[in-house]
């Protein structure tokens, strides 16, 4: 049992590594903890809106758990914060 759950862990853990090196992240605002998906995002290390700005959908459902419709609608609710935030 303890070896499966340490597997689990370093796997997700080369994936998050992996995602990371591929894609980055950044600082900025936090998502709020309402965000679409915000748990698997969180796992790749995508907690603010700056760490999403510019992504396409594509890079989003490389992500366990996160489908097509849900990319689409995460990068319209960027856009949508950063065009409010620019007035």
């Amino acid at each position: 049992m303890i070896a499966r759950v340490l597997q689990d862990r370093d796997a997700l853990k080369k994936r998050v590594e992996t995602f990371e090196t591929l894609y980055g992240t950044a600082q900025g605002t936090d998502l709020p903890g309402n965000f679409l998906r915000r748990g698997p995002l969180s796992k790749m290390g995508l907690t603010t809106y700056e760490s999403l700005r510019g992504r396409p959908a594509k890079q989003l459902t490389a992500i366990e758990g996160i489908t097509d419709e849900e990319a689409a609608k995460i990068v319209a609710l960027v856009e949508a914060h950063f065009k409010s935030a620019e007035g």
